[in-house]
C-alpha cells in the first residue's frame, strides 16, 4: 500500500502543476478584463499553496520547525476562505483570526517547553488554521443558504474537508505510517480545488456580467422612461395653455362680426395670436434642453406680467364678474428671476384660469408682490371651495392629478398646477398652498398660492 502511495503523490503533484497553471491563467486573464477582488484573491491563492508547501518541505528537522512550517498553511487557507466570503457577498474578518493566529503560536510553543506530545503542543495552532474555513461553511450553509449557489455548497464541503485536514495533521503527523497518507489527501484536495475554483470565477464573472446587463436595462430604461415623461409634458402644456388664448380668439372674432367698432377685439385677437406663438416657441424651448439647449433665465418684471395676464383673461374675468387686483409692494427696479414668456402662458394664466374657474360669480383675486429676506414672495387668492389636499399631494409627488368641474360646468384636465409647479421648480423657485375651506372659513374660503422667486 505503501508503495502505491509513493507512486501517485508524484502524479498528483504534477497534476496539482498543471491545473495550478491553468488557474493562474484563467485568473489573470479575468483581473485583467475585470478588476475585482474576487480575481485578486484567486491569482494570490496558488502561489501561496506552492510557496507553504516549499517552505513545509524545507523545514523537516524537528517537531517545532514541522509545526511550525505547518502552521503557515494559515497563509493560503485564510485566502481560501476569503474567496468563499468574497463568492456570498461578505466581508471577511481578517483581524479576527489574525489575532488568533497570534495568540495561538505562543501557546503551542509553551505547551512544547512543558513537555507534552506533539499531538497536544499542535492543536491551537491546527484549530487557528481550520478556523477561517469553519467560518466560511457555517456562512454558506446556515447563513446564507438560500442565496447560495450550488456551486458554491460544494465549495463549502471543501472547507470541511480541508479544516478536517488541518486537524488531522496535528493528530497523525509524527505517526510515521500516516505521513504518506497525509500528503496524498493534501494533492487530493488541492486537486479538487484546482478544478472548483476556477468554475467559481467563472460563475462569479457570468453573476457580475449579468449584474451589468441589469443595470444597464435599468438605467436605458429609466432614460426612456424620462423622456416619453418629458414629452408627455410638452403634449400637456400645448393642449392646455394654448387652449386659452385659443377660446380668446373665437370669442373676440365672434365680437368682431356682430358689432362695428371692433378695434378693440382686433387688439385682443391679435394679443391671443401672439400668445399661442409664445407658447409654441416656449414648448420648441423646453424641448431643446433635451439636446443641450439652456432654459435661460432671466430679470423679469412682475408687474408687466400680471398687466398681461389680466388683458388676456378680461373677458373671462367679466363674464364671471370677478375683478382682480394687484398690490405691488415692490421698488421699480425690483425684478424677479424666471423665464417671461413662460411665467405669463404657463404660471400666472393656469393660476388665474382655475382662480377664474373655480370661483363663484361676484367675487374676487388677489394679486400681492412683496421683498422678504432678498427672495421675491407672490401671493395669489381666490374665493373658491378652496384646492382639497388630495390634489396637492398628487401635484408634490408629481403623479396625475384628478380633473374638477368648474362652479359653472367649465371642464378641467387637471395638467395646469403640474405644468405651474414644473416651470416654477425649473426657475429655481417654490411653491405653496393655502386652502381654506367653506366648512372651516365660511367668510374667507377659498385657495392661497404663494410663489417665491430669486430676485434678479
Amino acid at each position: 500500500m505503501q508503495a502505491s502511495l509513493e507512486i501517485f503523490i508524484p502524479i498528483l503533484f504534477k497534476v496539482l502543476l498543471g491545473l495550478v497553471s491553468i488557474n493562474m491563467l484563467i485568473n489573470l486573464i479575468l483581473l485583467y478584463t475585470q478588476r475585482k477582488k474576487m480575481y485578486k484573491l484567486l491569482a494570490l491563492y496558488w502561489p501561496a499553496v506552492m510557496l507553504v508547501f516549499y517552505i513545509q518541505s524545507v523545514f523537516q528537522s524537528n517537531p517545532l520547525s514541522i509545526l511550525y512550517a505547518g502552521s503557515l498553511s494559515f497563509i493560503s487557507c485564510t485566502i481560501f476562505a476569503k474567496i468563499g466570503f468574497e463568492a456570498i457577498g461578505k466581508n471577511f474578518p481578517l483581524k479576527k483570526y489574525v489575532i488568533v493566529y497570534l495568540l495561538a503560536s505562543p501557546l503551542s510553543y509553551f505547551l512544547y517547553d512543558q513537555g507534552y506530545n506533539f499531538t497536544i503542543y499542535a492543536m491551537p495552532l491546527a484549530l487557528a488554521v481550520a478556523m477561517p474555513m469553519m467560518d466560511t461553511f457555517y456562512q454558506i450553509y446556515f447563513q446564507h443558504r438560500l442565496e447560495t449557489t450550488r456551486l458554491q455548497k460544494l465549495l463549502g464541503v471543501m472547507y470541511v474537508i480541508q479544516s478536517v485536514h488541518c486537524v488531522n495533521f496535528a493528530v497523525f503527523r509524527m505517526d510515521q505510517e500516516t505521513q504518506l497518507w497525509g500528503w496524498f489527501v493534501a494533492y487530493a484536495i488541492y486537486d479538487t480545488l484546482a478544478v472548483i475554483l476556477p468554475s467559481i470565477a467563472l460563475e462569479q464573472a457570468n453573476i457580475s456580467e449579468n449584474e451589468r446587463l441589469t443595470n444597464l436595462v435599468k438605467e436605458r430604461t429609466a432614460d426612456l422612461d424620462a423622456s416619453l415623461k418629458e414629452k408627455d409634458h410638452l403634449l400637456k402644456v400645448l393642449m392646455h395653455d394654448i387652449s386659452n388664448p385659443l377660446m380668446l380668439c373665437r370669442f373676440y372674432l365672434s365680437k368682431i362680426e356682430a358689432v362695428d367698432e371692433h378695434k378693440i377685439y382686433l387688439e385682443k385677437v391679435m394679443k391671443s395670436k401672439e400668445a399661442i406663438e409664445h407658447i409654441i416657441q416656449q414648448v420648441k424651448g423646453v424641448y431643446g434642453q433635451k439636446y443641450g439647449h439652456q432654459f435661460l433665465l432671466k430679470p423679469v418684471d412682475l408687474n408687466d406680467c400680471i398687466s398681461e395676464v389680466s388683458f388676456l383673461f378680461s373677458q373671462s374675468l367679466e363674464t364671471k364678474n370677478i375683478s382682480l387686483s394687484f398690490k405691488n409692494k415692490l421698488s421699480p427696479d425690483t425684478k424677479v428671476l424666471a423665464e417671461k414668456i413662460s411665467l405669463i402662458h404657463s404660471v400666472l394664466s393656469n393660476i388665474i384660469s382655475n382662480g377664474v374657474k373655480f370661483s363663484h360669480p361676484n367675487t374676487q383675486i388677489e394679486i400681492s408682490a412683496e421683498e422678504i429676506d432678498n427672495s421675491v414672495v407672490l401671493e395669489i387668492k381666490d374665493q373658491g371651495p378652496g384646492i382639497s389636499m388630495e390634489i396637492i399631494n398628487h401635484l408634490m409627488s408629481n403623479s396625475s392629478i384628478p380633473s374638477k368641474m368648474g362652479t359653472e360646468g367649465e371642464q378641467g384636465s387637471g395638467f395646469g398646477l403640474s405644468i405651474v409647479k414644473s416651470f416654477v421648480d425649473s426657475y429655481g423657485g417654490q411653491i405653496e398652498f393655502d386652502p381654506r375651506y367653506m366648512l372651516t372659513h365660511p367668510q374667507d374660503h377659498g385657495t392661497g398660492i404663494r410663489i417665491t422667486f430669486d430676485r434678479a
